[in-house]
């Protein structure tokens, strides 16, 4: 309910005070239980209370405050206060307040009128109570001018978000998160505050601050930090996103905290240190662009360093230990000393991969700690590798941690400092580690041995048993013993100087293994330094990538989307949490789960972390899911995995669809079909203990096989066998043989497998016997058998039958095999009338729409007959309702959402064909209907489908919207259909969708399939998870031929054809509500031609790839990115689109989504390679990238030419083109704007008043005729004119060239055409040199007109007076004019000018 304060009598006059007046509506929003407070536009005037703790105004729970926009509603401190007001808004001091918040509105603390310290927002608790605010939500809101703090959630909260805010010129922090928990800070943005913009303080913890901005403050742009007091310090802090910079002091400190994660942020600009990690453990900084920072002094970009808080409220010395830096793009300003520094005192531990700096004036890397590493490489540790050769060699290490390979021969290794791994291989090798931790290793048992005449041991000179390790683990030793068994012999020489490690087990060669080490080690040998087993592959909580060696090793991959790769042996791979890619390599691998986090996924959410074997071996590997408590395989259900394929053929999946209380389940995939090959044998599953499963497996003979207590699963194989379950829930199968099956206590299945499992002849009996089946709780499973149900035993039923002593009842086929062998299996007892569908399992059944009364007549309406048949098939558990060739007219059932036929699980539509079975709408029909074929509203819907026939919207003789098919569960709720398949059917003049699959749909495969003459789309798929369109057909629809849409992810579509769509080809797009975008979208193959806008649109969307697809002869762009990141286009046709107008082949642009989110989505990290583009006679560029924050555009090996423009415009600074070809038409008499790239461009700007921009790179630019202004650009770039009235000036006017941005120490002007012979006072063939009044602006000019009084001239900006020279100007005898290159590979991309200006005719 919503209280309008002005109800309350508030006036919002900027002058009234209006305090009373809006707390009253606080108060009675409270009262009745919750509700909205709402504050139309207008200054509202409001005082504090008696004490600072009362604030301006108390909210309360249940309660949100709501304005009409920031702006539009103010809520100012009245002049001349003087008492501190702890929360203009807050919540009660000492109440646990909950579930309330505040949006759209401004606070102002009117800090210039009055004398106390005010806070705008304050919420919490009471400090170092129990209790806790709750579910506190603050959007759009804008705190400006306080005294004190902006907002200031404080101890403690659980739950808070405060998102798309700003804080602005207050007197201390802009934001602060003192003790939350659970918390979010998401799109907000901080500047002008005069201490921090961020201040993340006092133990907070599970805390995210994602895509935030801080600038301009007074202190540092971001602070995560212990606080004043001794208290816990902050932890799990996910910093996502994001810029700080121009801030005065760092751009992030991390300051007593510990796991702290900043990644892919940018900090630039700030006063000391980009990044400050100070007393911090566990820091990961990832991916982050840190440039240009130290603007106030002389400061690494990245600092770590220890904290010393002795003397202050610990007493305690904080290390910073533990950070690691990777994948970080680090450049230093003028006054940085280092990229990153770590400080002598006691900080160490750091580990530095595959960063990238320069720039800096001191050095890129300054570490001290001991065991810190730095390496170029991610995941490694070790810096380099010293390789020998087959002699004998001499090695030698630096202070960097390296391994040293001596391979053959008598070889020297010596590893000086750092922690070396020192390996000498084959030959007699003398073994020096030096300073540091180092490990000798040995890799075969002949690298060092002894036979009886003559020793060839290795001799490791300085081992220091405190910190050096011998690594013997790939050689199979057990321990320390008498040197039989696998074990060494540890014996010193008689002098006690030399410490042998010797085996006496020799090979067929004599050879028995042998080390020697200088000194006397008796005694001092542990796990620690002597390592039979190899030592785990350990990664961190970040994403790793471990790779293991040709011995047996065990990799753990811990957080993180690692990737781990065991190489040869046998080895254990343990991904651990994250989403992590497996390759066990050579040998017999295991791949173990001990969590469920190990690999999971929820459907509900979206979210897929299940882990990818990529190399599984049925043969040799197993998967170890015992610890997960895993029983065996089966329908994924009660602690089974259900084995699924996907529809592509190409992945196998694991699954489990029990899902823990936040809707996680178990999910594992494995790259390959292994359908048919996975069996116990392939896993470890869960030992018998608590009801779980094991399989007891007979042999070929007379086998007796006895259960336990324990769920398990009896497998008699040939033989005779007696099997008997025990209790517990068994599975028995007792394979070929007459068999006696007893399944004792519990629910048990008796599985048949094939029919001469159990059966009979004319002349014997080789049925099984049954002795104990419980009609309530056992099942019979025949599903595989062909059978269709009860019967007479004919025509693939079986007949009921119990003997005259009603003792026993038989199931029994009377149609023989070419053997004479008819099905049969015998109970013991008398069953009559106790067998279903429930407890026997039969093969699905077909049911046949005319003997339900259809007709298909194209007159009668069959939709009662129709239904009646599916029913019946999902009544019976499942089968195929058949409908023959024939028009089958139906009507609405309803509501929109009951359609006019419902599919149930199990059940299946199937006609004789495209255009045979036809089913269609009745004339006349006026109603909506949302699937003339569809699934049940609120059902969770699986194993259905339809295939063969036509689906007919009739909508020339019909008012009604009506889509086609629909299925799904309910939007915005938990729930979905699942394994859908839908084959060879069309859909076909419906006045709404074709195909409309909806949210959520997990595992749909549509396929063989036309849409066409619909009213909308011919295909949608909206909120697909793990599905398919293959082979389809879309043309002639109003709108698009395939529209993806609303967060469908992991979704293939593969050699569709969309054409004569009136909207696009293909649209793949977030849709108009601010859900989750489309992502992990594979597009192969297919053509999408004559559409009346885009071929191929991409809006809002991440991770689409569309490869080997021919896109033409659309009425817009081929393709379309319009907001989107990670987008792949590769190996495609694009050509002779533009066919409606002047548009590129290739767009990309940022899409403003002001209307949903408030966001700009700029499209980012596009891939554009190997596809042949050439524009069409419309196309103003066959590619374009907008000058919008379209950004990081990487163009490699295209063959692209066409084009009005030019054939490439890239405007991102980041962006790039290389390799392929680039074909440019030349230009004519237009004014151009034309910009380069990051490539050495060249740009001819024709006639006309141009304007060239070289962007980075070593630029060409020529702006030909007209009055040009030229901008270089970064790079050193080339100004060229080509004849004197490229730039010139008359008596009446000037028309010459302005070069914007020269740059005297590496630019250059070209002057060799035109024949001056250098500086001097403008006659005589000179140039003179010449400075404005302002002195602004530098002219080079000539006094010598041609016939019609143009005298040459051209102008720089800026004073040049003191640096043109030679050096930069060439004139015409100096040798060095620029030469425009013909070669691809010299001149990268070239960019020419047009005949009038163009613009893209795309919002």
């Amino acid at each position: 309910m919503d209280y309008n304060v002005k109800d309350f009598g508030a006036l919002g006059d900027g002058v009234s005070d209006d305090t009373a007046a809006i707390q009253a509506a606080i108060d009675a929003a409270h009262a009745a239980g919750g509700g909205t407070v709402y504050l139309p536009a207008g200054e509202y005037r409001v005082s504090g209370g008696e004490e600072p703790s009362d604030g301006c105004l108390t909210i309360k729970s249940n309660v949100h405050i709501v304005g009409a926009g920031m702006g539009e509603t103010v809520i100012k401190m009245v002049d001349g206060w003087t008492q501190n007001v702890t929360g203009m808004v807050r919540s009660a001091y000492g109440e646990e307040t909950s579930n309330f918040g505040m949006s759209d509105l401004t606070l102002d603390g009117n800090r210039d009128n009055l004398s106390a310290k005010v806070d705008g927002w304050f919420n919490g608790y009471i400090p170092g109570q129990d209790g806790a605010d709750r579910d506190v939500t603050l959007e759009r809101v804008e705190i400006r001018e306080m005294s004190g703090y902006g907002f200031d959630p404080h101890e403690q909260t659980i739950n808070l978000t405060i998102r798309d805010s700003v804080a602005h010129d207050n007197s201390l922090d802009g934001f602060v998160a003192d003790y939350q928990v659970g918390g979010v800070f998401e799109n907000n943005v901080s500047y002008n505050n005069d201490r921090h913009g961020f201040n993340i303080v006092t133990s907070t913890n599970d805390f995210v601050l994602s895509n935030n901005v801080a600038y301009g403050n007074g202190g540092a742009g971001l602070v995560v930090q212990r606080g004043s007091y001794d208290l816990p310090h902050p932890y799990d802090i996910l910093i996502d996103g994001g810029a700080y910079y121009d801030n005065a002091l760092e751009g992030v400190q991390l300051k007593m905290a510990h796991d702290v994660t900043l990644q892919n942020a940018e900090i630039y600009g700030n006063g000391l240190y980009g990044v400050r990690v100070y007393g911090a453990q566990d820091v990961q900084i990832l991916d982050n662009q840190i440039h240009d920072n130290s603007q106030n002094g002389a400061y690494a970009e990245v600092l770590l360093q220890s904290y010393d808080d002795t003397a202050g409220v610990s007493g305690n010395f904080y290390v910073t230990t533990g950070t690691w830096l990777e994948g970080n793009v680090i450049s230093g300003s003028a006054n940085s000393t280092y990229g990153i520094q770590e400080r002598a005192d006691g900080t160490d531990y750091s580990s530095l991969y595959a960063n990238s700096i320069d720039g800096v004036q001191t050095g890129a890397v300054r570490l001290y700690g001991a065991n810190s590493t730095v390496s170029s490489q991610s995941g490694s540790g070790q810096q380099a590798t010293l390789e020998g050769s087959a002699g004998n060699d001499a090695l030698s290490g630096t202070e960097a941690h390296e391994t040293l390979l001596g391979q053959a021969g008598d070889d020297r290794l010596n590893g000086d400092a750092g922690n070396d791994i020192l390996d000498g291989g084959a030959g007699r090798d003398n073994l020096t580690g030096g300073a540091g931790a180092d490990t000798f290793r040995f890799s075969a048992r002949t690298d060092s041995y002894r036979t009886d005449s003559a020793s060839f041991n290795d001799l490791i000179t300085d081992f220091d048993a405190d910190e050096d390790s011998i690594d013997l683990s790939a050689l199979g030793f057990t321990g320390l013993g008498d040197g039989y068994n696998g074990t060494l012999l540890l014996k010193t020489n008689a002098e006690g100087t030399r410490t042998y490690l010797k085996s006496y087990e020799a090979d067929a060669q004599g050879r028995r293994f042998e080390i020697a080490l200088d000194g006397n080690f008796t005694g001092l040998f542990n796990d620690n330094n002597l390592l039979f087993d190899a030592a785990p592959a350990t990664g961190t909580e970040g994403s790793d990538n471990l790779l293991g060696t040709d011995a047996g090793e065990t990799l753990l991959g811990y957080g993180g989307n690692d990737t781990l790769n065991g190489g040869a042996g046998d080895d254990i791979l343990v991904g651990g949490a994250g989403r992590d890619s497996l390759t066990g390599g050579a040998g017999a691998d295991v791949f173990r789960f001990d969590a469920l986090s190990d690999s999971q996924r929820n459907y509900t959410t979206g979210d897929n972390q299940a882990d990818r074997i990529l190399d599984f071996d049925p043969t040799l590997d197993r998967i170890d899911v015992s610890a997960l408590g895993f029983t065996g395989l089966g329908n994924g259900r009660n602690g089974t995995l259900a084995v699924v394929l996907n529809s592509a053929g190409d992945r196998t999946d694991l699954k489990s669809y029990d899902t823990d209380a936040n809707g996680y389940s178990f999910e594992l995939s494995l790259a390959g079909n292994y359908q048919g090959q996975l069996s116990a044998e392939q896993f470890v599953f869960a030992t018998s203990q608590g009801g779980q499963m094991t399989i007891i497996e007979g042999t070929d003979g007379n086998d007796t096989l006895q259960g336990t207590e324990a769920n398990e699963r009896l497998l008699g194989l040939d033989g005779r066998d007696n099997l008997n379950g025990g209790a517990g829930d068994d599975i028995l199968d007792g394979g070929a043989g007459r068999d006696t099956l007893t399944g004792g206590t519990g629910a048990d299945t008796f599985l048949f497998s094939t029919r001469t499992d159990s059966y009979r002849t004319d002349s014997a009996s080789f049925n099984d016997l049954i002795t104990d089946f419980d009609p309530t709780q056992d099942r019979i499973d025949l599903s595989g058998l062909g059978f269709s149900g009860f019967g007479n035993g004919y025509d693939g039923t079986l007949l009921l039958q119990v003997n005259a002593a009603g003792t026993r009842t038989y199931l029994k086929s009377f149609e023989a095999d070419a053997n004479g062998q008819r099905f049969e299996i015998a109970l013991d007892g008398d069953f009559s009338g106790q067998l279903d569908s429930g407890n026997v399992i039969f093969e699905p059944a077909v049911f046949n729409a005319k003997d339900f009364g259809a007709l298909g007549d194209g007159a009668s309406d069959d939709r009662p007959a129709i239904q009646a048949a599916i029913d019946a098939a999902y009544a019976a558990g499942g089968g195929t309702v058949y409908l023959p060739a024939g028009e089958y007219r139906v009507s609405p059932t309803g509501e929109p959402g009951d359609g006019c036929l419902m599919l149930k699980d199990g059940v299946y539509l199937a006609g004789d064909g495209i255009g045979e079975t036809v089913i269609k709408l009745i004339d006349g029909s006026d109603q909506k209907i949302t699937g003339m074929v569809r699934s049940a509203y609120g059902e969770e819907t699986s194993n259905f489908g339809m295939s063969d026939l036509t689906l007919d919207g009739n909508r020339d003789n019909t008012s009604g919207k009506v889509d086609g098919w629909f299925n799904g569960y309910i939007p915005g709720q938990d729930g979905a259909d699942r394994n859908v398949t839908i084959e060879r059917v069309e859909i076909r003049e419906m006045s709404g969708y074709g195909f409309d699959p909806h949210e959520q749909t997990i595992n749909l495969t549509i396929r063989d399939s036309v849409a066409h003459d619909n009213g909308l789309d011919g295909f949608v798929a909206d909120y697909l998870v793990d599905s398919v369109f293959e082979n389809n057909v879309a043309y002639n629809n109003d709108r698009h031929g395939f529209n993806i849409v609303t967060s469908t992810y992991d979704f293939v579509m593969t050699n569709n054809v969309a054409y004569g769509n009136g909207g696009a080809g293909l649209t793949i797009q977030r849709g108009s509500e601010d859900l989750a975008q489309p992502t992990d979208i594979l597009i192969d193959g297919g053509a999408y031609y004559d559409n009346a806008l885009e071929g191929v649109l991409f809006k809002m969307t991440n991770n689409v790839t569309l490869q080997n697809a021919e896109i033409y002869g659309n009425g817009s762009s081929g393709v379309r990115l319009y907001g989107t990141e990670d987008v792949q286009i590769l190996d495609n046709q694009i050509h002779d689109n533009s066919q409606n107008g002047t548009y590129p082949e290739v767009l990309l642009q940022a899409f403003d989504d002001s209307q949903v989110t408030g966001e700009l989505y700029e499209t980012l990290n596009t891939r554009i390679e190997g596809n042949l583009i050439d524009a069409s006679d419309n196309a103003n560029y066959a590619v374009r990238e907008r000058d919008d924050g379209s950004d990081y555009t990487t163009l490699v090996d295209n063959d692209i030419s066409g084009g009005q423009v030019a054939s490439v415009q890239l405007s991102g600074a980041h962006s790039s083109l290389s390799g392929g070809t680039v074909e440019v038409p030349q230009g004519t008499d237009g004014n151009d704007v034309l910009v380069g790239s990051d490539a050495n461009d060249q740009l001819y700007g024709g006639a006309g008043d141009d304007r060239l921009d070289g962007g980075a790179g070593d630029d060409l630019l020529d702006g030909g005729a007209g009055r040009d202004d030229l901008t270089g650009g970064t790079g050193a770039d080339t100004f060229v004119f080509a004849a004197r009235t490229d730039s010139y000036r008359t008596d009446a006017g000037v028309f010459n060239d302005l070069i914007l941005d020269f740059d005297a120490s590496e630019d250059r002007i070209d002057l060799s055409a035109l024949g001056f012979s250098g500086f001097g006072d403008g006659y005589n063939g000179t140039l003179l040199v010449q400075l404005s009044s302002a002195g602004t602006r530098t002219y080079l000019k000539s006094y010598e007109e041609d016939l019609e009084g143009r005298r040459f001239e051209v102008a720089l900006d800026g004073d040049h007076t003191g640096d043109l020279s030679a050096a930069n100007v060439v004139f015409a005898d100096d040798g060095s004019a620029a030469v425009a290159s013909s070669d691809p590979a010299a001149t990268q991309l070239e960019v020419v000018g047009s005949s009038g200006t163009q613009t893209d005719q795309l919002a």
